[in-house]
């Protein structure tokens, strides 16, 4: 029963109990068709709406009602009607971290998939074994390359292939002075997007070299593709030996102003052998005339 007005009141009608009763048991059975339809905007004045229930439908009403936010049962989705279209809003309901490969199935509450797909790092290169005054170096291999990307999936994409080559990075290079090995793949291939992200080229290594400086090249990043991001893996890093130097390759030249801090001895004086040692490295003597030769 709705609502309504139980008795019309006139000048000089005696209210009874039983009129009375009538009004309020009216008003007391029917306490929703008070407020419902709202005819105007209502407020909560900054307040909590506790235990709502978002409208549910089973398929997708007529859009012209902006605004209207509804639960579809049939996709198990939040949907608003943005005066337009009817708009699906997206939200996450797993995470999945998969290490090996296998066949990916949709469930029926899933529209799209959030991918990022890492490739293994390469392996780093070998040294040899060196024998004393030998040098030799290996290099860093590669980073594995990253790709990430939403697809929107369709009613005929409900299954898709995952395949994973390797979990774990490139193998270390064997010694004396191999290359070390290619990081793992990863790769999604659903029958209309396939997204892969390669691994890292393993780094170089080196043969021995007697005192020569040796470099060994870092292995190349993984390539990656299909996604809407696509990012490289870094080169790795350089293994590099300098050669050994002795003291006198490297000492620095002495700067003009030593030359004139220490006096030539005088004729017939005797250079002590640590004076003499600095004298020859510091200073560099003038050419001797014939007239000091004959005194020597």
């Amino acid at each position: 029963m709705a609502l309504a007005r139980v008795k019309v009141w006139n000048p000089g009608d005696i209210l009874t109990a039983s009129d009375l009763n009538g009004e309020f048991n009216n008003v007391l059975n029917n306490p929703i068709t008070l407020i419902s339809p709202l005819t105007a905007n209502i407020s909560a004045g900054g307040n909590q709406i506790t235990n709502l229930v978002i409208e549910k439908v089973a398929a997708n009403p007529v859009v012209g009602t902006t605004g209207r936010i509804y639960f579809n049962t049939n996709s198990s989705a939040l949907q608003v009607d943005s005066g337009k279209q009817i708009q699906t809003l997206d939200s996450i309901r797993r995470i999945t971290a998969l290490s090996s490969s296998q066949t990916w199935t949709r469930s029926s509450d899933v529209s799209k998939v959030w991918l990022q797909l890492i490739g293994g790092g390469g392996g780093g290169g070998a040294s040899s074994t060196t024998a004393a005054g030998n040098l030799s170096a290996g290099g860093g291999g590669g980073g594995g390359g990253f790709v990430t990307g939403f697809i929107s999936l369709t009613s005929s994409m409900t299954t898709a292939t995952i395949t994973v080559n390797t979990t774990a990075g490139g193998t270390a290079g064997a010694a004396p002075g191999g290359t070390g090995g290619t990081g793992g793949s990863v790769s999604w291939a659903d029958g209309t997007n396939t997204l892969t992200a390669n691994g890292g080229v393993g780094g170089g290594g080196s043969a021995m070299a007697a005192n020569t400086q040796v470099t060994a090249f870092g292995g190349g990043g993984g390539s990656a593709s299909g996604g809407s991001v696509n990012v490289t893996g870094a080169a790795g890093g350089y293994g590099r030996q300098p050669a050994r130097q002795r003291w006198w390759n490297w000492h620095p030249r002495p700067r003009p102003h030593l030359r004139t801090r220490l006096a030539r001895p005088s004729t017939g004086q005797r250079r002590s052998p640590c004076f003499s040692a600095f004298y020859h490295l510091f200073s560099r003597p003038p050419r001797p005339s014939s007239a000091s030769s004959a005194r020597r």
